[in-house]
């Protein structure tokens, strides 16, 4: 019966690193914000509709940049990790700085135009993987500027987020800061100077196994 409860138990681990579920969209005003609508074929432009649904792409250096979506077996055999929310991703490649997806209101949730665009803070919050270089959560607007968050950290998730809190909030960036390649998923936005992204500190896969195999050990340590 005890190894009944341990093979169930390292099921469910098997279970947790291998789906990750898709969050309530309740409060977030990004349409696709869970970046599971989109073509999973290449999109390599200078401007134009992203292969994420509701998410366009920009080019201002001299090379356009590459969106594509990701599935979760792909980010498990090219990363080993997992998507942070549902099956998929967006992967972005570019090879200078500012380029990368984009949105604005008109292509987001109703509720963000019914909010108001001005004079109330927004923060815009989200999971990034960076394969090489880095990017940034911008905030704001073309005619009056933006919020900047960038990215840390090089091979593993990390939770990154923006506040605007003056003037115009517009327009939503996913810009990398030179050539770089990443990967965006579960992104949020909401009125408010702090995040409300239902689950920014999910464990990693990883983290799942290792108290996975170190609950093994305990068990036949035991017996």
């Amino acid at each position: 019966m005890k190894h009944k409860f341990l093979f169930i138990f390292l099921f469910l681990i098997s279970i947790c690193c291998f789906a990750a579920p898709l969050l309530n969209q309740t409060g977030n005003l990004l349409q696709n914000g869970s970046i599971e609508g989109g073509n999973f074929d290449p999109v390599t432009a200078e401007s134009g509709q992203s292969a994420a649904s509701y998410w366009h792409q920009w080019r201002n250096s001299s090379t356009a940049p590459t969106t594509e979506m990701i599935t979760e077996a792909e980010m498990q055999s090219l990363y080993g990790t997992g998507v942070r929310e549902g099956s998929a991703a967006l992967r972005v490649k570019t090879y200078g700085a500012s380029d990368g997806p984009y949105t604005v209101g008109s292509f987001g949730h109703t509720a963000w135009t019914a909010a108001g665009v001005s004079n109330v803070p927004y923060t815009f919050s989200g999971w990034i993987y960076v394969v090489s270089g880095s990017m940034s959560l911008a905030a704001g607007s073309n005619s009056y500027g933006y919020n900047y968050s960038s990215t840390t950290k090089v091979g593993q998730w990390e939770f990154v987020s923006t506040t605007r809190t003056a003037n115009r909030v517009d327009e939503l960036l996913l810009y990398s800061n030179g050539p770089s390649e990443f990967i965006v998923d579960s992104l949020w936005l909401n009125l408010g100077s702090n995040s409300l992204h239902p689950d920014p500190v999910v464990p990693e896969c990883s983290s799942l196994v290792f108290l996975g195999l170190f609950t093994c050990f305990v068990f036949f340590k035991k017996h």
